[in-house]
């Protein structure tokens, strides 16, 4: 029995430290090779579509800039929980989409007040868009499967030269 206590006490101190922030977060970043950066897209059978850019340091802890942000189409998100069917409940920077037709999007991470990386995440990298406004949670005989996949984009300045990319759309009903 004291075996089985051990083991669960230190799972839920493993689990409160996996869920605090880094270090990284007290401080204003100049160098972002102590990022690692993967940007998510989903689109649930709610038709709810979200792109969420997790920021982590070298050991995964969740990274809330100072003095930084992240835009994505020129819109600030917010630092908050993802809603997303690949990210659920993960902190990192949430935009949710709400123009149906947004094929691309270009994500600014300022790592700091004065310097920022850009890129776009568009068919070049696999984003494929999302399919029609349809809400199909509820309706009979309707296929709800997704597509998804990944890739990376190299050569930028983030952790190991990359940003990881995924996504988890649903497929169109054709």
């Amino acid at each position: 029995m004291k075996n089985i206590n051990r083991i669960v006490f230190i799972f839920l101190i493993g689990i409160l430290f996996s869920c605090s922030k880094s270090s990284l977060s007290d401080i204003e970043l100049n160098n972002p090779e102590l990022l690692r950066v993967n940007v998510c897209i989903s689109q649930d059978e709610n038709n709810q579509r979200e792109v969420f850019v997790r920021i982590r340091d070298k050991n995964f802890a969740p990274v809330e800039f100072k003095g930084g942000r992240v835009l994505i189409n020129r819109i600030s998100s917010k630092y908050s929980r993802s809603s997303g069917n690949i990210s659920l409940m993960q902190r990192g920077y949430v935009y949710n989409v709400l123009d149906n037709y947004e094929s691309y999007f270009d994500i600014e991470i300022w790592y700091n007040e004065n310097d920022s990386y850009q890129f776009r995440v568009d068919r070049n990298i696999g984003f494929s868009g999302f399919v029609e406004n349809q809400d199909i949670k509820n309706k009979e005989g309707v296929d709800k499967s997704y597509i998804q996949g990944n890739s990376t984009i190299k050569d930028t300045p983030f952790m190991n030269g990359k940003i990881e990319f995924e996504y988890k759309l649903l497929k169109s009903q054709s």
